[in-house]
């Protein structure tokens, strides 16, 4: 996994201490998250974090929260729109055969 992900992870989680059972957690919800969103886009996604947060990286983000917080069951509806386009992008580039 991505360490400049886990570390932007933590850090929207306000997670500021060291401890290896949070990260584990925190690994786990990157895993969790990451297949919500490869399965919302029909594909697997490139999600990659640096010095600027790309959309996709950013709803990867968002859904670590919800589910940090227990209440994934809220992601889905709070972030329809940006999931529809997500899913409408994919299918797309997906037919034209590279990125749109």
């Amino acid at each position: 996994m991505q360490q400049a992900l886990f570390e932007e992870v933590k850090n929207q989680l306000n997670i500021t201490w060291l401890d290896e059972a949070t990260d584990r957690k925190i690994n786990s919800i990157i895993a969790r998250a990451i297949g919500v969103l490869n399965g919302y886009a029909g594909q697997v996604l490139d999600i990659n974090v640096d010095e600027n947060i790309n959309g996709d990286a950013q709803l990867l983000i968002d859904c670590c929260r919800y589910i940090y917080n227990d209440c994934f069951e809220d992601f889905e509806k709070n972030y329809h729109s940006q999931l529809f386009a997500l899913r409408a992008r994919c299918q797309i580039e997906e037919m034209s055969g590279g990125s749109v």
